[in-house]
Protein backbone atom coordinates (compact mmCIF):
# COMPACT_ATOMS: atom_id res chain seq x y z
CA UNK A 1 0.00 0.00 0.00
CA UNK A 2 1.88 3.23 -1.09
CA UNK A 3 -0.22 5.17 1.46
CA UNK A 4 -1.79 4.89 4.83
CA UNK A 5 -4.41 7.90 6.40
CA UNK A 6 -2.96 9.93 8.89
CA UNK A 7 -4.27 8.95 12.18
CA UNK A 8 -1.60 10.76 14.39
CA UNK A 9 -1.53 14.61 14.27
CA UNK A 10 1.08 15.48 16.78
CA UNK A 11 3.66 18.01 15.09
CA UNK A 12 2.07 17.68 11.66
CA UNK A 13 -0.26 20.76 11.60
CA UNK A 14 2.50 23.06 10.70
CA UNK A 15 3.39 21.34 7.81
CA UNK A 16 -0.09 19.72 6.66
CA UNK A 17 -1.11 23.85 6.80
CA UNK A 18 2.22 24.85 4.46
CA UNK A 19 1.11 21.49 2.41
CA UNK A 20 -2.10 22.36 1.81
CA UNK A 21 -1.03 26.71 1.39
CA UNK A 22 1.14 25.61 -1.04
CA UNK A 23 -1.42 23.00 -3.19
CA UNK A 24 -3.86 25.93 -3.15
CA UNK A 25 -1.40 28.83 -4.09
CA UNK A 26 -0.30 26.75 -6.93
CA UNK A 27 -3.65 26.01 -8.45
CA UNK A 28 -5.83 28.93 -7.78
CA UNK A 29 -2.78 32.09 -7.19
CA UNK A 30 -2.51 34.01 -3.63
CA UNK A 31 -5.53 32.88 -0.87
CA UNK A 32 -6.79 33.38 2.53
CA UNK A 33 -7.12 30.61 4.53
CA UNK A 34 -8.58 29.30 7.52
CA UNK A 35 -7.94 26.06 8.65
CA UNK A 36 -9.99 23.54 10.60
CA UNK A 37 -8.22 20.22 11.10
CA UNK A 38 -10.85 17.24 12.89
CA UNK A 39 -10.78 13.61 13.21
CA UNK A 40 -12.80 11.30 11.09
CA UNK A 41 -14.79 8.36 12.28
CA UNK A 42 -12.67 6.08 10.87
CA UNK A 43 -9.34 7.63 12.84
CA UNK A 44 -8.01 9.24 10.00
CA UNK A 45 -7.71 13.23 10.04
CA UNK A 46 -8.82 15.79 7.43
CA UNK A 47 -8.63 19.48 7.23
CA UNK A 48 -11.56 21.73 6.06
CA UNK A 49 -10.23 24.93 4.77
CA UNK A 50 -12.22 28.19 4.39
CA UNK A 51 -10.42 29.83 1.08
CA UNK A 52 -11.88 33.68 1.46
CA UNK A 53 -14.20 34.68 -1.15
CA UNK A 54 -13.84 31.54 -2.86
CA UNK A 55 -15.62 28.75 -1.08
CA UNK A 56 -14.38 25.61 0.91
CA UNK A 57 -12.42 22.74 0.23
CA UNK A 58 -11.87 19.05 2.35
CA UNK A 59 -8.17 18.31 2.49
CA UNK A 60 -7.52 14.14 3.29
CA UNK A 61 -4.15 13.89 5.43
CA UNK A 62 -1.93 10.52 4.27
CA UNK A 63 1.56 9.57 4.63
CA UNK A 64 3.42 7.99 1.97
CA UNK A 65 5.56 4.95 1.81
CA UNK A 66 8.41 6.77 2.72
CA UNK A 67 7.18 9.41 5.00
CA UNK A 68 5.90 11.85 3.48
CA UNK A 69 3.46 13.97 3.89
CA UNK A 70 0.58 14.42 1.29
CA UNK A 71 -2.49 16.38 1.11
CA UNK A 72 -5.71 15.51 -1.25
CA UNK A 73 -8.87 17.44 -1.39
CA UNK A 74 -11.38 15.34 -1.08
CA UNK A 75 -13.74 15.19 -3.31
CA UNK A 76 -11.33 16.11 -5.86
CA UNK A 77 -13.11 19.17 -7.80
CA UNK A 78 -13.46 18.06 -11.14
CA UNK A 79 -11.11 20.89 -12.83
CA UNK A 80 -8.04 19.34 -11.06
CA UNK A 81 -8.56 15.57 -12.65
CA UNK A 82 -5.43 16.27 -13.96
CA UNK A 83 -2.06 15.04 -14.78
CA UNK A 84 -0.48 18.08 -12.21
CA UNK A 85 -1.66 16.32 -9.22
CA UNK A 86 -0.95 17.26 -6.22
CA UNK A 87 3.16 18.04 -4.47
CA UNK A 88 3.91 15.85 -1.25
CA UNK A 89 6.12 17.52 1.23
CA UNK A 90 9.01 15.49 -0.43
CA UNK A 91 7.92 16.76 -3.82
CA UNK A 92 6.21 13.46 -5.20
CA UNK A 93 3.42 14.20 -6.92
CA UNK A 94 -0.19 12.04 -6.19
CA UNK A 95 -3.77 12.23 -7.21
CA UNK A 96 -6.79 9.80 -7.00
CA UNK A 97 -7.03 6.88 -9.47
CA UNK A 98 -10.32 5.91 -11.27
CA UNK A 99 -10.97 3.59 -8.90
CA UNK A 100 -10.32 6.45 -5.70
CA UNK A 101 -7.55 4.84 -4.55
CA UNK A 102 -4.48 7.43 -3.77
CA UNK A 103 -1.60 6.97 -6.65
CA UNK A 104 1.41 8.33 -6.89
CA UNK A 105 1.83 10.06 -10.44
CA UNK A 106 4.66 8.65 -12.52
CA UNK A 107 5.52 11.89 -13.70
CA UNK A 108 6.82 12.32 -10.22
CA UNK A 109 10.35 12.97 -9.17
Amino acid sequence: MPTTQVTDMQGLAPRARALITATLEERLGTVALEFDFHREWNGGWRCRVDVTGRGRLEFVLFRSDTGALLALPHPLPPRWQDALGFAADDGSRWSFGEDGQVVRLSSAG
